[in-house]
């Protein structure tokens, strides 16, 4: 287990396996008026917690990389904290394999998920609440029994999301690609674009 308590760190090239007593790689609240931590080409275990939880701060602009990483964990693979006081100014998720229940990303300012290799082998969702600018494109989603992506609002009122969702693959899966029950009427999401497992397109 790593935990990140610092401005402007890189975590690169290592095994980082978890416990049952907390996430594999943690990103605290990090110091400093503006931070990055950049994650990249790792491999990260949990099968008991999440394999990467990020903090985020009240007062300073966070900004965390993600690329290039297998990330498994049943719990969550990726998430952050759910308050919106603790919110992530820009998160970008790149190029990784996820697996297990893949992430739950909230309260984030200006979301990029793209080019990743997303298995829902742990019957979850990719979760998604208040975004205020968010790119999912160019993934595959597979093996999901519930929703490939939920806007999903655990503060249990619903949520705005602003999210464009294109140019992704929904393969091989039992469940809805896209459930936004949770959206509120001022939430924008475009999902064009995108192949849903069969040629003649979603339906449901």
């Amino acid at each position: 287990t790593i935990d990140i308590d610092a401005a402007n760190v890189e975590v690169s090239g290592l095994e980082i396996l978890g416990d049952a007593g907390g996430e594999a790689l943690g990103v605290r609240a990090l110091d400093g008026d503006e931070t990055t931590v950049t994650i990249t080409n790792n491999l990260i275990e949990n099968d008991e917690t999440t394999g990467v939880f990020i903090g985020g701060d009240e007062d300073d602009t966070q900004t965390v990389v993600i690329e290039g990483n297998e990330i498994v964990s049943d719990t969550v693979a990726i998430s952050n904290v759910a308050d919106p006081d603790r919110g992530i100014e820009s998160l970008t998720v790149d190029n990784n394999e996820l697996r297990g229940d893949p992430a739950g990303l909230r309260h984030v300012e200006d979301l990029t998920f793209t080019n990743n290799d997303v298995i829902d082998s742990a019957d979850g969702n990719f979760d998604i609440e208040d975004i205020t600018d968010g790119t999912i494109a160019n993934n595959e989603f597979s093996e999901f029994d519930d929703a490939a992506i939920k806007v999903d609002a655990r503060t249990g009122e619903d949520t705005t999301v602003t999210v464009d969702i294109n140019e992704n693959n929904f393969l091989n899966a039992d469940g809805t690609a896209i459930d936004a029950t949770d959206a509120t009427d001022d939430s924008e999401i475009d999902a064009t674009n995108n192949f849903w497992g069969d040629e003649s397109g979603p339906s449901g």
